[in-house]
């Protein structure tokens, strides 16, 4: 290996004991290939086990924990029982080479489309038409609320049961935990909503349960991330601004959390400036890493398909994460390590078949131009991928992952 890259390998200890052997981690990235009822397919396998050396930690794509918040027809379920067998068989399939197997486990919210066309109904903080859905958001109760918050724990109890090594809380890119957060969907003038307390409230309930059900269940230490988008800023509409996140990741940090993942949208966004506020255009990855301090790693991802980005982003952050890489160049990583970096390739044509590229990446492809990081190569041969004839979508399927 070069040694310029040595740091890129060296190992990372997580607050509970755990370690890893170096600092590439495998986004969660939606595929959108599983069963209708959320129960994994032979294509999620070999796709998992294709990136097994993708990263010292791999993240599943988010699981919906409640029947009431799916969004894609064809994702991940873990909101019963019948998607152990399944689950079970991804773990093994992550940890094949070594790596740490996380699930990321969320409720949509507003999100859930599929829900809507099927139910009638898409949950939200408070009862809200926005213009960017067809359908009205319909205001949680109390009681969903708490059921929510069980389902979290619920979950913890079958990632355990599956053999994760840990769960990450999505609380980021517009679901619910982050629609509880932002002023703009959260209207609530009881203990969820209001003060930037009372908007987090949601969030650390959600740990909390996760943390308990984790220290019950697990016999082993049990790794639990929270992935934030640390802004909600859109034109003139300000959901919250990096100085309300840095005060939810202090209650993290402080309750025991063993790495936050920061979430950005755009180009090399792992480089994003804050848009106002008191660390206006800051880095704002390097101001979250300042005020984390070492008490846990801080993930980064965004733009990462190259050696030298790569390299890059560990100033930003402890570990690197790569989505749209890890689709085109799972052995990045592998590559650097044996010092072949001239043979990494972001370009896909005529690779597909012995990459595992599920048929379901089709449906996400505008997610993987709008970060930058695939060439025209790339996206043009996922658009020859086939969907099965069973294969239908919801009307409104807005995809943030």
């Amino acid at each position: 290996m070069n040694s310029r890259f040595e740091s890129l390998f060296r190992p990372m200890s997580f607050p509970n004991g755990i370690e890893v052997s170096g600092r590439f981690v495998m986004a969660p990235m939606v595929i959108n290939s599983s069963n209708a009822d959320g129960t994994v397919t032979d294509a999620d396998i070999a796709y998992f086990k294709r990136r097994a050396k993708t990263g010292q930690l791999l993240i599943t794509a988010a699981c919906y924990n409640d029947i009431m918040a799916q969004w894609l027809d064809y994702q991940y379920g873990i909101f019963d029982d019948k998607h152990l067998p399944g689950m079970t068989e991804m773990a093994q399939a992550m940890k094949s080479e070594g790596a740490k197997a996380i699930m990321q486990v969320y409720h949509t919210g507003r999100e859930a489309s599929v829900t809507q066309r099927d139910y009638g109904v898409a949950y939200g903080p408070s009862t809200i038409k926005f213009p960017f859905l067809e359908y009205e958001v319909t205001g949680m109760s109390e009681r969903k609320i708490q059921d929510v918050i069980g389902f979290f724990g619920d979950a913890t109890r079958r990632a355990i049961k599956a053999g994760f090594d840990g769960l990450e809380i999505h609380g980021a890119n517009h679901y619910l935990i982050q629609q509880f957060f932002s002023t703009t969907s959260n209207k609530r003038t009881d203990k969820w909503g209001g003060s930037l307390e009372k908007r987090s409230a949601f969030a650390l309930a959600i740990f909390d349960e996760v943390k308990r059900v984790a220290q019950e269940e697990s016999a082993e230490p049990f790794i639990l991330g929270y992935r934030i988008s640390p802004e909600e800023i859109h034109g003139s509409d300000i959901g919250y601004t990096l100085d309300d996140s840095l005060y939810l990741i202090e209650q993290l940090v402080s309750r025991g959390v063993d790495y936050i993942h920061s979430s950005l949208w755009g180009v090399d966004s792992y480089k994003n400036t804050a848009a106002m506020g008191a660390y206006e255009n800051q880095s704002i990855n390097q101001v979250i890493k300042s005020v984390i301090n070492k008490r846990c790693p801080l993930i980064v991802v965004g733009g990462i398909g190259s050696a030298e980005a790569a390299l890059d982003a560990l100033e930003y952050g402890d570990l690197v994460a790569m989505a749209a890489a890890a689709i085109a160049e799972p052995d990045l990583a592998e590559k650097i390590r044996t010092d072949r970096v001239d043979e990494i390739t972001l370009n896909i044509t005529g690779r597909m078949e012995e990459l595992k590229i599920p048929y379901g990446v089709k449906t996400v492809r505008w997610i993987l131009e709008s970060s930058g990081t695939l060439p025209q190569e790339t996206l043009d041969a996922l658009d020859t991928l086939k969907l099965p004839d069973h294969y239908v979508m919801a009307s409104d399927q807005r995809i943030f992952s």
